[in-house]
């Protein structure tokens, strides 16, 4: 009789580890690697929890909320930093406005900055400087575009002498697009000035005219691919943000970011909410 006991009570623990397992599993694969949240006027934590790294806007965030996020469960909180053009909606876009270079195609209420001028170099660094202040890890710069925008040596040096400044503030660096910028810095052997780079629309496409996603044209997917190749190649992080509302272009998405080794997130939305 104790024999048998012994026997139940075996295969009770047995089962009931089993099932830890599986709850553990379970659990860990809900957890995503990567989220962009920067259009989120509020953080839910519980949603915002599962992803490892996220970004969000820390402009609209006290230091108490980014330390809840990551209380949540985010190991990264990234902040966007826009310091290739302005948005009409910031608070300091009276005072910078002089500086625009023109519009920005297909985003109403923003313009390219002139980034060659050495009072919005510094605004930025100072704005780098209380956004880590905050508590964030680092930085999701944004619009280094401006120099496909405007190829000189000037704008070339104004975003190298801009990040330069941004790196002394302690934060990771993560440039959303710019890959002519890129490009460079990585032919000149300057990519120590960022950490990684996030790419969009490497295998979607949006067009603004009917407001809609689809996929993205063949040449286009391979000139990213082989660009995000070559970033690869200098050690650095690659990230990919994809706009997708149809599942089979999701997992389409999905299945090509991780054949190539790049984090990746999907939103069904450009607001980025």
């Amino acid at each position: 009789m104790k024999k048998v006991l012994k026997r139940i009570c075996f295969v009770i623990a047995f089962v009931l580890l089993l099932n830890v397992i599986f709850a553990e599993g379970k659990a860990a694969s809900k957890r995503q690697e990567y989220g962009v949240f920067i259009g989120a006027d509020k953080l839910n934590y519980r949603k915002l929890g599962k992803y490892d790294t996220v970004v969000i806007d820390a402009d609209y965030f006290s230091a108490n909320q980014i330390k809840k996020l990551k209380k949540a469960g985010c190991k990264r909180v990234y902040t966007y930093l826009n310091i290739g053009s302005i948005e009409k909606f910031r608070s300091f876009y009276d005072d910078y406005k002089y500086i625009a270079l023109d519009t920005y195609n297909n985003w109403p209420g923003e313009y390219w900055m002139d980034i060659s001028n050495k009072k919005w170099q510094k605004f930025c660094i100072k704005r780098a400087d209380k956004l880590k202040a905050k508590g964030v890890d680092g930085f999701f710069i944004d619009n280094c575009d401006v120099y496909y925008q405007y190829p000189s040596d000037d704008i070339y040096k104004g975003l190298c002498k801009t990040l330069s400044g941004i790196r002394k503030t302690g934060g990771m660096i993560i440039i959303n697009g710019g890959d002519s910028f890129v490009t460079r810095c990585v032919q000149k052997k300057k990519s120590n000035l960022f950490d990684g780079v996030n790419q969009e629309t490497v295998y979607t496409s949006i067009d603004f005219e009917h407001h809609k996603f689809g996929k993205a044209r063949a040449e286009n997917r391979k000139y990213f691919t082989d660009y995000l190749k070559k970033v690869k190649k200098v050690k650095k992080q690659v990230y990919v943000l994809e706009y997708a509302t149809k599942k089979g272009v999701i997992s389409k998405a999905k299945k090509y970011a991780k054949k190539n080794g790049w984090r990746i997130y999907v939103s069904s939305n450009l607001e980025l909410k």
